[in-house]
This record gives C-alpha cells, structure tokens and sequence, in this order.
C-alpha cells in the first residue's frame, strides 16, 4: 500500500497565524506529505499574482518540504469552457520562484464516462505545460467527489473518489464500489469526509477504516457540509493518526 498523504482544501484566507496549524503539523511531521490546495478566489483570482497575504503565507509553505501545493480550478461539471480553465491554469503556473505551485486540483470534475478525454486534455495540457515552463511534471487531481470509471485514473495522478459527510460515508455505497475497484484505481484515490467526528480517537479509527481500503489520500473534518474555512478541531490527533500509519508502510 502506497505511503497515505494528508489532501488539505486550504481555502482558510492567510490572514496573520490562519495557516499556522499547517505549518506547524507539517514541520511535526516531516515523513508525512500534505498537499495544501490553494483557491484566492475560486480559482486563481483577477491579477496575475495573489494579495501580499497569500504571498507571505506561500512564501513560508515553499520553505517546508514535505508541503506541496495545488492550484484550484472549477470545470464546472465539465460545463465550463476549456479557454477558462486554460486561462486559471496559466495564471497559477506563471507563480514562480518562491509562490511555484506543483500542479492543478480540478474541482467540480466531470463523473460521467463520456467526459474522460475532456478531463485527460486538461491533465495533458497542465503537465506538458508545466513540464516545458517549470522544468517538471505537474501533479492533477480530479475532485469528482464519487467513485468513477477506470478511464478518469489514466490521466490523473489522484481522483478523489468521495467527499461527503461521515454519516454519508458509513451509508453509501461509496465503501463497497471502492472496494470493487482495482487496487491501482484505490492507491490513486482521495477521499474527503466532512461533518465527522471531534475526538481524536473517533477521528483515527475514521482514517484508518479510510486507509484499509487501499485509499491513500485522505481529509477529515468535523466542519459541517465542508467550506473548509476552519481547521479541524482534532487537526494534530488526525496528522498523528496519518503519520502513524506512514511509519507502518
């Protein structure tokens, strides 16, 4: 099983100290990759590079290594004009030097089967765009937030495969489909629950019944129907419990 990560939706604005939970769970666990997806304003915002606020915070993200950082972009359930998405994509990859992001989170992705080569042009056009501007591989996730064909894991280096409420999880069939997938499909996949538990204990025995799956993306939250906006109130016992398993990998 591959070593799990800790997929973080940083859509917190970095006002003084806001993003100092990350910075210090990520220093206190430095085996542990967390991948921060930064979002200005639902995307990369109207000027070429964000307020001095998100600049500081990136600036401090860029001088931890185990952070790696994603630019947010909506396709809009694959409605959204691919001159669109492009033009967010372009904006994020021309932050460079010490705000350099490491790739594209795709938010409201397409889940239907015949949007697979929709989605695996916009993974092509971020990596080879990436690789000839930046000199590396862009990472892509794809958020359809369900368990989709095969196809969408060609493409993409993670899909997250559920994002919903913990009572949503422990009754949908998102566990069995997964289940049902190839073990390749569940080392690609990401899962996302909000609305979870608070206590420390509840919140690992939750990431690991996720990990036993074979997911190695993972996010909990007690935050009601996701946002997002705060961080989790067992944030330090959820990086412990993710970090615990990395050293049984």
């Amino acid at each position: 099983m591959d070593s799990p990560f800790i997929l973080v939706p940083l859509y917190i604005y970095p006002l003084a100290g806001a993003w100092e939970p990350l910075f210090q769970v990520a220093a206190a666990h430095p085996r542990v990759r967390f991948v921060a997806i930064i979002n200005p304003d639902s995307g990369p915002g109207d000027t070429a590079l964000p307020d001095e606020d998100y600049v500081a915070a990136l600036r401090r993200l860029s001088e931890i290594p185990n952070v790696f950082t994603l630019g947010y972009v909506h396709c809009s359930y694959g409605e959204r004009p691919v001159d669109a998405i492009e033009a967010d994509i372009a904006v994020y990859r021309a932050w460079t030097g010490r705000l350099e992001l490491g790739g594209i989170f795709f938010d409201e992705a397409p889940s239907d089967a015949h949007h697979v080569q929709f989605m695996a042009a916009l993974a092509h056009h971020t990596k080879s765009t990436w690789q000839r501007d930046l000199g590396k591989d862009g990472m892509v996730i794809y958020n359809p937030g369900v368990v989709v064909a095969s196809g969408y894991f060609e493409h993409a280096d993670y899909v997250v495969v559920f994002e919903e409420s913990e009572d949503h999880w422990n009754g949908s069939s998102a566990r069995p489909e997964l289940q049902q997938a190839s073990v390749e499909a569940r080392s690609k996949s990401v899962a996302i629950i909000h609305s979870g538990p608070t206590k420390g204990g509840k919140v690992e025995a939750l990431t690991r019944q996720v990990r036993s799956l074979g997911v190695t993306g993972v996010f909990v939250t007690d935050e009601q129907d996701g946002g997002y906006t705060k961080w989790p109130a067992a944030w330090e016992q959820f990086a412990e419990a993710v970090a615990g398993m990395h050293r049984a990998t």
